[in-house]
């Protein structure tokens, strides 16, 4: 959804996905604590992640 409006309103494009939640940030659809609270989600599951992937390669 996010990137849909993104897209449709020609806001500047997202490097990645915790990015994505920045520009809505930046535009005022997102307040500042949630946008802060969402990168801080969005870093404990890129950390999750990497470490699961380490996990599986053992």
């Amino acid at each position: 959804m996010c990137n849909h409006l993104i897209s449709r309103n020609r806001w500047r494009v997202p490097e990645d996905y915790a990015d994505t939640f920045k520009v809505m940030g930046e535009k005022g659809v997102f307040s500042k604590g949630f946008q802060e609270n969402i990168h801080d989600i969005e870093e404990f599951v890129a950390a999750f992640m990497k470490f699961i992937s380490n996990k599986d390669d053992k």
